[in-house]
């Protein structure tokens, strides 16, 4: 059933907002691409803000909400004056977009969950991986423009995010010369 709404929500276009396991905040989007094994969407701010794309297991979904009030408010919002294509072949599972995309692009957020139920969020590039591991660099916040090398199980992936503003941000300034 839950992917039978996914997708009459994708053909409607409606704005909507997805909630995982142990999460407060659900994530705002329309839904691009559906199946039983991945979920891709559009993500966007409160004020109808572009935020990237975010690819994660159909499973992991316990929640949707659309149609009221906010949703219909954040839609007219949104601008929708360009397509938005997702740069991943639709019916690809979640590990191997997580790798494709992982090593394609300059960046990816991950979103992982640790062994004491913790969150974490990293901005990396996947330079190497197994069945089991990803060896990723990780681009540091703009604070400390730190940079360094992690092993990641990728089981522990839970959620990867392309194309975010604030990502492509951080990269950008990982770039400039001038600031090393």
């Amino acid at each position: 059933m839950l992917v039978k709404e996914l997708e009459s929500l994708k053909s409607a276009g409606e704005l909507v907002s997805l909630y995982f396991h142990g999460d407060e905040d659900p994530l705002m989007g329309i839904v691009h691409t559906v199946n039983n094994r991945v979920t891709a969407m559009v993500l966007f701010s409160e004020n109808g803000e572009y935020e990237g794309w975010t690819l994660f297991e159909t499973a992991s979904i316990t929640g949707i909400l659309w149609g009221n009030r906010e949703h219909r408010a954040i839609t007219r919002l949104i601008d929708t004056s360009y397509d938005r294509v997702l740069p991943v072949k639709g019916k690809a599972t979640f590990a191997h977009s997580l790798v494709e995309l992982g090593t394609r692009l300059e960046c990816i957020g991950i979103f992982t969950c640790t062994e004491d139920g913790e969150d974490k969020f990293d901005i990396v590039r996947i330079v190497d991986y197994d069945n089991h591991w990803l060896k990723v660099q990780i681009f540091g916040s703009k604070d400390t423009l730190s940079t360094g090398w992690k092993m990641i199980p990728r089981e522990d992936v839970l959620r990867i995010e392309i194309d975010n503003p604030y990502m492509n941000r951080v990269v950008l300034l990982h770039r400039d010369e001038t600031l090393r």
